[in-house]
């Protein structure tokens, strides 16, 4: 008996779709060494399970400790950390090459806002957010916030990233790692223009004080920076017409 994908994309830069719809039964396979939650459903390690799908619902957790969440009325993050949709409009540059050029806000305004903020999306821009709740090698659970974006970048020479912005006093340190492995340490410097502040992030990437640590983790490589106090900059997609 043939199967279908529940997850399609027509075009190499085109927003996949969820062909499967919501609470249909679908049969998930986990390709990991380890057991993995869909839902209330465990799969186990290289195993399949039939669960209702998506694994994942849009907003807060039912089972997560409670923590405070509240988004703009552009349904932007506000609390527990700040979110900004940014792009960069450059003049040069190329697939491995970042030449800043004029830094500006994206156009968030009058964007279609579900969920109370937990989906945020224009017409070539969306963002959802779920929150997981995580066991750990300690015993103890880890609340997660899922930040899912999906963009369509069409006109060139912009580079569309987002800006988390946090309470914490990082002193220009931030770090990465090098392919899942190691980790780099990175100073910002004032005599150093902006693209060489500019890093390659396999995995992920964190800034931290004293008394706390903000830490993204990416499904991909992506680049990333921290240019000010307290921030981290992922960038989503860049699209250039000139090499």
């Amino acid at each position: 008996k043939g199967v279908d994908a529940c997850w399609r994309s027509d075009a190499p830069r085109g927003l996949s779709q969820n062909l499967c719809g919501e609470a249909e039964d679908v049969h998930v396979f986990n390709p990991l060494q380890y057991p993995q939650k869909c839902g209330a459903v465990t799969i186990p390690p290289l195993g399949t399970k039939e669960v209702q799908y998506p694994c994942d619902i849009v907003g807060e957790s039912k089972v997560a400790p409670k923590t405070h969440f509240k988004f703009d009325a552009d349904g932007l993050m506000k609390e527990p950390l700040q979110e900004q949709w940014m792009k960069w409009t450059v003049t040069k540059g190329g697939a491995y090459l970042f030449f800043p050029g004029t830094l500006s806000d994206y156009a968030v305004k009058g964007a279609k806002n579900d969920e109370d903020g937990w989906i945020v999306s224009t017409p070539n821009w969306k963002r959802t957010v779920v929150q997981h709740e995580y066991s750990d090698e300690f015993g103890t659970s880890a609340t997660v916030l899922d930040f899912i974006y999906e963009t369509d970048l069409k006109q060139n020479n912009e580079e569309w990233f987002v800006r988390f912005t946090s309470p914490i006093q990082n002193g220009g340190v931030f770090h990465t790692d090098l392919n899942g492995f190691n980790f780099d340490t990175h100073h910002y410097r004032q005599d150093m223009p902006i693209q060489a502040q500019v890093f390659p992030m396999p995995t992920l990437a964190s800034i931290e004080d004293q008394h706390m640590r903000m830490t993204i983790i990416s499904e991909h490589a992506q680049g990333t920076a921290s240019l000010e106090t307290g921030t981290i900059d992922i960038w989503l997609d860049r699209r250039l017409g000139q090499d």
